[in-house]
This record gives C-alpha cells, sequence and structure tokens, in this order.
C-alpha cells in the first residue's frame, strides 16, 4: 500500500502531545509497510527524529540527533514552505532518493524518503521504448496502422499514408473510413481477413489487391495483423504492417510463367499441356469437345546429330512459329520435350476442323527449313484423339492421342492417325507382345538365324550375319519387325544383345575357322553397358579367335555422340574383333568418322542396290561408296540383293561382297552348318561325281576308313546325308584347323 498525502496530514493533524513522534511513527509503520523511511524534525527544539529505513537510506550515523546533522542530506534552505515540497538527490552511495516534505499545524515537518533508483530505471527505460516505437513508427519503410475491429483507421504512420497516396495522416484517417468497403478490389477479402484474425488470433502475409487514393490505380500488398487491447478504452483494435507486393507479385507471375512456359520455343511445356487438360475437363459442360493433336518430327535426331544442336534449336523455333501461324486463335500449344508438340482444339463442332488442321499442319511443317546454308526437309507424324468421344479423362485422352501417334510412326511415319479401337486393341496387343517378350532369353525362344555373306566373284561363302529370331510357344516365330521395336520399347534390348554376342561366339566354334560371324549392335548396348567387356568375356568363355567376331554398328548412332563412340569402338579394336560401319548412306553420312576410326567394313544398305541400273542417283551413291571402300582399304558388303539384275549390276561396278535373299534367306544354325558342311564335300568331290565316289574321296581326306554312308536321296546333299556327315565333319574340323585352306 502506497503512503498517500490524506494519510499524513490525518496524521499530522492530530494532536498526540508528548506521544506524537512515537504515534507517526508507528502509524507509517503500519500504513508503508515499512516502504518508506520517516524523519521528524521539530524546528523548535532542533532535533531530528529519523526510522531505520530512513537511518539506512540517509546514510546517517544515528536515529536522533541534531538538525545540522541532516544538513548534507536534507538541504533545507533550498526547500520552499510550501505544503508539500518534493526532492530527489542522489545519497553518498550513489542511490537515488526521493524527499516529500510535509508541514503540519503544530509547525514540526515530517520527511518521507524512499528508494526510487529501479522506479526511475523503469521509467527511464519506458520513456526510451516509447522513443524507439515512435522512431520505427515514422520512419519504418513499411505501413504500420491501427484500427478497430470493423475496419475503421485510428493511426497510420508516414509509410502507410504515402503508400495508399494520401498527403497526411488526417486525411487518410478521415477518407479511408472504411477498409472493407473502400480500399480492398475484392470486397470479400475484408470477411476472410477477419475470419483468419478472430480464429488465430493474428493473421500472417495476407495477399490482397487494393486502391490506391490519388489516382484510383491498384497495388498488391502483404498485410501482417494481430489483435491487441487499447490502453485507454480497453477493447480490441487490430495492429498490423502492410508491406508493398507489387515486385513479388509479379516475380510469382514470371515464376509461374517459367514453370509452366518452354524456355526454347516459348509455348507451353508439359505441365501447363496437363494443367489445362485438367481445367479444361473438370469445367466441362454438356457439348464441350477438345482434340488433342500430338505431333513428332521424324528423324529429328539426326539434324542434331549431324548439323549440331543450334542447327536443331532453329527448327524446334521454326515448327514453333509454324504452328502459332496455323492453329486457331483458341488453340491450347505446347512443346512437351524434344522434338514432341501438342495442340488441343475446342469447339462445338470440332470434328469438321480436325482433318482441315492436320492437313494444313502437316503441309506446312514439310516446308523446307533454311538455316546456314543448308536446307532441311521434316516431316512430322501426328496422332489424333478426342473428349469424350474417345476418352473422358485427362489420362486416358493423352494415352489416346499417344497411341494414335504410336500408329503413326509405325505406319512409315510422315502421316496422321486418328484414335480408334482397333489402335486400341493393337496397343494392347503390344502390351501383351513385351510381357511375352520378357524373359525370352532366358526361357530358350530367341534364336540365331544366319544370313550368308559371298564372295562376289566365286559365290562362295565368306562369313556369316546373325539375325536375332523369336519362337514365340504359341504363335511360333514372329516377325523381327513385329518384337524388336517392342523389345526396344521395353528396355530388353541390352539383355537380348548381351545373348545374341554370346550365342554368337559359341556357333563360331561349329562353323570352319575362316569364316566371320556378324553381330548387330543396338544403341542402347552399345551406351548403355560396358560392351568390350561384354565382347571379351564371351570370346574367353568360348575360346573364339576376336577376328572372328564381327560387330556392325549404325552411322545413326555414332553421330549421337562421336567422341565416345569412338572411344568404345577403339576398346573393341584393342580385342581384336572387326568393326563393320552398316547401312552406309542412309543418314547423314560424314566421312570424318570414317578417318578418325579404320573400321573394317562398309555395308551399302538395301535402299540403294534397287533400281540401279535405272537410278542414277542410287549408281552414283554405290560408286562413290565402292570408290570410298578401295582407296580406304574397307571391305565393302552389298545389302539386300534379290534379283539377277541387281548381282550383275554390281558385278559391273565391281563390287566384291554380295548378301541378299538371292543368295540365302536367314536360316537356323543347324541348317546353316550343314550347308557349310556340304560345301567342303563339294571341293573334295564334284557334284558330277558318282556317290561312290565321293564316299571314297570322303574317306581318303578325313583318313576314316570306318564310315558308313547310306545315302537318303538321290543327290548328294540331301538333308539326311548331310546330317550322317556332320558329326565327321565336325570332328575333322577340331583335329585340322586350316580346312579350308
Amino acid at each position: 500500500m502506497a503512503v498517500t498525502n490524506s494519510m499524513l496530514e490525518q496524521v499530522l493533524a492530530e494532536d498526540y502531545g508528548q506521544s506524537f513522534t512515537k504515534h507517526v511513527f508507528a502509524t507509517i509503520e503500519e500504513i508503508g509497510r515499512a516502504a518508506h523511511g520517516v524523519v521528524y524534525v521539530d524546528p523548535q527544539t532542533g532535533k531530528y527524529q529519523a526510522s531505520k529505513i530512513a537511518v539506512e537510506l540517509l546514510c546517517l550515523s544515528k536515529a536522533a540527533g541534531v538538525i545540522a546533522d541532516l544538513d548534507h542530506a536534507l538541504n533545507f534552505d533550498n526547500m520552499s514552505s510550501g505544503d508539500t515540497d518534493v526532492a530527489v538527490f542522489y545519497n553518498k552511495d550513489g542511490v537515488l532518493l526521493r524527499l516529500r516534505r510535509l508541514a503540519s499545524l503544530r509547525q514540526e515537518i515530517l520527511f518521507f524518503v524512499e528508494d526510487v533508483s529501479a522506479r526511475m530505471r523503469n521509467e527511464l527505460t519506458y520513456v526510451e521504448q516509447g522513443r524507439d516505437i515512435m522512431g520505427v513508427f515514422g520512419n519504418a519503410p513499411y505501413g504500420i496502422y491501427r484500427s478497430t475491429m470493423d475496419g475503421k483507421p485510428l493511426r497510420a504512420n508516414p509509410a502507410m499514408v504515402r503508400m495508399n497516396g494520401y498527403e497526411s495522416e488526417i486525411e487518410l484517417l478521415t477518407t479511408l473510413k472504411d477498409t472493407g468497403r473502400n480500399w480492398y478490389v475484392d470486397p470479400t477479402q475484408r470477411s476472410k481477413f477477419i475470419e483468419i484474425l478472430n480464429r488465430k488470433g493474428r493473421v500472417i502475409d495476407f495477399l490482397s489487391e487494393v486502391r490506391l487514393h490519388h489516382n484510383n490505380t491498384t497495388m498488391w500488398v502483404s498485410e501482417s495483423a494481430w489483435i491487441v487491447k487499447d490502453d485507454f478504452s480497453g477493447e480490441d483494435v487490430i495492429e498490423g504492417t502492410v508491406i508493398d507486393a507489387n515486385l513479388r507479385i509479379k516475380q510469382e507471375k514470371v515464376m509461374r510463367h517459367a514453370a509452366q512456359t518452354d524456355a526454347l520455343s516459348g509455348l507451353g511445356n508439359r505441365a501447363a499441356f496437363q494443367a489445362y487438360l485438367k481445367t479444361k475437363i473438370e469445367t466441362s459442360i454438356v457439348g464441350t469437345r477438345l482434340a488433342v493433336f500430338l505431333f513428332d518430327l521424324d528423324r529429328f535426331k539426326d539434324i542434331n546429330d549431324v548439323f549440331g544442336h543450334g542447327h536443331g534449336d532453329m527448327v524446334i523455333l521454326t515448327m514453333a512459329e509454324r504452328l502459332k501461324a496455323t492453329a486457331p486463335r483458341n488453340a491450347f500449344l505446347a512443346r512437351l520435350g524434344g522434338d514432341e508438340f501438342a495442340v488441343v482444339l475446342e469447339g462445338d463442332e470440332i470434328s469438321e476442323d480436325i482433318k482441315l488442321f492436320a492437313d494444313c499442319m502437316m503441309a506446312k511443317i514439310e516446308e523446307p527449313i533454311h538455316i546456314d546454308g543448308a536446307d532441311h526437309l521434316i516431316s512430322a507424324s501426328i496422332g489424333v484423339a478426342e473428349f469424350p468421344k474417345h476418352c473422358a479423362t485427362i489420362k486416358d485422352l493423352t494415352k489416346a492421342a499417344d497411341m494414335a501417334l504410336y500408329a503413326a510412326k509405325g505406319n512409315g511415319r510422315r502421316c496422321v492417325k486418328y484414335f480408334n479401337e482397333e489402335l486400341a486393341q493393337q496397343r494392347l496387343q503390344h502390351s501383351k507382345l513385351i510381357s511375352d517378350l520378357r524373359g525370352a532369353d532366358v526361357r530358350g525362344e530367341l534364336e540365331l538365324h544366319y544370313q550368308s555373306i559371298v564372295d562376289a566373284t566365286t559365290g562362295q561363302t565368306v562369313g556369316l550375319e546373325a539375325l536375332m529370331r523369336w519362337r514365340h510357344p504359341q504363335r511360333g516365330l514372329v516377325s523381327p519387325v513385329e518384337f524388336i521395336p517392342a523389345a526396344e520399347d521395353a528396355g530388353l534390348m541390352v539383355g537380348f544383345g548381351n545373348w545374341a554376342i554370346d550365342q554368337a561366339c559359341a556357333h563360331a566354334k561349329g562353323i570352319p575357322e575362316h569364316l566371320q560371324i556378324a553381330v548387330n549392335v543396338s544403341a542402347v548396348q552399345f551406351y548403355s553397358i560396358d560392351l568390350p567387356k561384354v565382347v571379351g568375356a564371351a570370346l574367353a568363355r568360348h575360346g573364339v579367335a576376336p577376328h572372328r567376331l564381327e560387330l556392325e554398328v549404325t552411322e545413326s548412332f555414332i553421330l549421337r555422340n562421336e567422341d565416345t563412340t569412338l572411344q568404345v569402338l577403339m576398346e573393341l579394336r584393342k580385342l581384336g574383333v572387326q568393326i563393320a560401319l552398316d547401312d552406309f548412306g542412309t543418314g547423314y553420312s560424314s566421312l570424318s568418322y570414317l578417318q578418325r576410326f579404320a573400321f573394317d567394313k562398309v555395308k551399302i544398305d538395301k535402299s540403294f542396290i534397287r533400281s540401279l541400273k535405272t537410278n542414277s542417283v542410287n549408281t552414283a551413291i554405290v560408286r562413290a561408296v565402292l570408290s570410298i571402300g578401295r582407296d580406304l582399304g574397307l571391305a565393302v558388303v552389298a545389302e539386300g540383293i534379290e534379283t539377277e539384275s541387281e548381282r550383275n549390276a554390281l558385278l559391273d561396278e565391281g563390287c566384291p561382297f554380295f548378301q541378299g535373299f538371292l543368295y540365302s534367306k536367314p536360316r537356323p544354325f543347324d541348317v546353316v552348318s550343314a550347308d557349310l558342311q556340304v560345301s567342303v564335300l563339294r571341293q573334295i568331290a564334284p557334284e558330277a561325281m558318282p556317290v561312290e565316289h565321293i564316299k571314297t574321296a570322303w574317306a581318303k581326306a578325313f583318313g576314316l576308313s570306318a564310315i558308313k554312308l547310306e545315302r537318303s536321296s538321290k543327290r548328294p546333299n540331301g538333308r539326311g546325308f548331310v546330317c550322317r556327315l556332320q558329326r565327321h565333319i565336325s570332328q575333322w574340323c577340331r583335329v585340322t584347323p586350316s580346312w579350308a585352306h
């Protein structure tokens, strides 16, 4: 309890006689709980009486004495004789004291002394804090405000005033009387703001678009606010900050645009494509129709590989501009990645526009593109699906368009395919095919069939090319045209390719040692595994001389990453295997890699063999390849020879080696092996020789006196005859390695 003036005056006004001093001290003790020191002075006697606390605070030597003893602490001369005087001073220990003097009717003087150090420190701190707060309020670069719960502004700092376009705080307070109606562009923002504030007690980073006073424009702001009690009214009020969020909103728009925009073409990206379809389908009403077009540029990768990614980027940019110029104004355009584009058309009568747009787009795509003096002729494969005609969900719609695109690419490319149930069934069959293919190499369903490579002059077999075949348990032999793309789609070609290399090395043991076996290496196999390690292991496992294995690579995947490719080829060459360049001339043939790597063989693609005599371009290409082969010391093989006229034309051009159906179709290994054994027999015993003479010559040549041969057909190359000779030829091969020489 604090000691008040009225309490003291009441004590001093009463007459207690000789017990006055004692009574005053007792009363003060009771009232102040000894919180104050008390000094009683009687001017008539010149003496004082001090309480215990007063003695301590005033640093007195004793509790009673003459007035002179108090001069150094109380300094009576400077105190006025008014009813109440207050003095603040430090005692000799540096403690801040406050002294109050009260005079009574009896002329006695009563002094109250108290330690005010802590209170003064608190007051000074409060003053400093208040000064700091006002400094922050006035100088803050962001808006600070106080308002009633219903939105009437009570205070606004200079930044808040300037931000909203007012000249002064008074103008803002008198003009902006209702923030819900006059400030927010969307009036519902105020109710959302208050709902969060009431529920959580504070709002953090509340984004809103607000109106500015001076020019009626708008800006985005971020509000943070909380509820506090007003010091005077005790009512709830809102205090908060307002930050200019225009730059932030702009940056977020830029980031959203970047996140949904293809950086190269400026079209939407895959995320934007999915988001657009999602919005359109989820908000669709009866009658809404969409058509999704998926475009793939045919053989676009070859442009990147040969001319560089700069040319490829220019092609992409050109295609994007052509899409913009051809598509309807309300169409959505996107680049999904690489050379794949998407267009979404919307309309009630969309079916009439689909074919027209597809035809126009196809014609526009095929216009030549001129870049740095090079003309690029591009075509496209296009797949189309409709909503809701074909599908009712985003996933099914994009899947249907993708099926149609896949069908277009499988149909020779450069065409448009529209989704239908037949395509769905084909895709289902494709999926079933992939499922059946998995593990085919482990289950023994894969086979290697071999096609002979022959000497153009003698017709003798000089090598074999291994071609993979799949014998399905129910369907029998499946065409490689059907199962190879499926295996590639399923990522199975690495395992299948490894199996083929191993199987070819195993078969090499069962044929004459002067013959090579060629195995095709796919791009995915070449780049995804340690090919030299796989080849070396297969050769060692079957004890085959490395030079008897030939690996065929195509120029198309050499150009993808020429440095890496050549490094792998060098490692293969160190093993001693032969390297052949397959399908030469079908891609962007570059002589640079012929210069950088010494291939052993070049194979002319069958597409150049057709109409060799009637097509001057094909003839010139074949001559050029043959000339390069002669000059570089490369063996040249013409593939796909099917007619006598093709053979004769190639003979006239001096082609040294042939391969094709005219000489041999791809056949199982046991059949090819048997035929090779018959060819040995032919070298020993001509066909016109009587069978008995053949038997004698055979036995003499092999030095096998106990061979009993029974003729199973009229001709000595009959299948039964050959099979029974096979084990003897194999035995002879093992003991006579140089049998063909």
